[in-house]
């Protein structure tokens, strides 16, 4: 049985495991904090960046509107025309390449090797695949 002096050592010694783990949790959620301070800074600057470009980009095109108004230069419906398919085509998702369903034909990276290997010679671990032909980790 535990004597009252080993139970309340014992209990102190909670309190301060307890403690540092509190201070490792506040550390990481301050961390946390600043990283997402960090992102809404660089999201606001993004944000001013395409309202330049905005800006140029509106200034650009008044002014080759504006060139092609004299006579004898380009349609300025052909421009219009071009800029309207130049958008849809940005627009559009980008094709996705085609996944073989055979294991052997498709090709993943090992994340111990770094080489591309077929998936069915590989084992899904918490990094990502391990090609078979690496050594497991202890």
């Amino acid at each position: 049985m535990a004597s009252f002096w080993d139970t309340l050592h014992d209990w102190q010694q909670d309190r301060r495991i307890h403690r540092l783990e509190l201070g490792a949790a506040l550390a990481e959620g301050l961390a946390v904090g600043e990283t997402v301070a960090d992102l809404r800074a660089q999201i606001a600057r993004q944000a001013g960046d395409i309202a330049m470009l905005r800006v140029v980009i509106g200034a650009l095109a008044s002014t080759l509107r504006d060139s092609l108004a004299a006579p004898g230069t380009v349609d300025a419906s052909v421009l219009d025309a071009r800029l309207e398919a130049a958008i849809e085509e940005a627009l559009l998702p980008p094709e996705l390449p085609a996944v073989p369903a055979d294991p052997d034909l498709r090709l993943v990276l090992c994340v111990r090797c770094e080489q591309e290997v077929p998936a069915s010679s590989t084992t899904m671990t918490a990094q990502g695949f391990t090609c078979d032909r690496c050594p497991p980790r202890p």
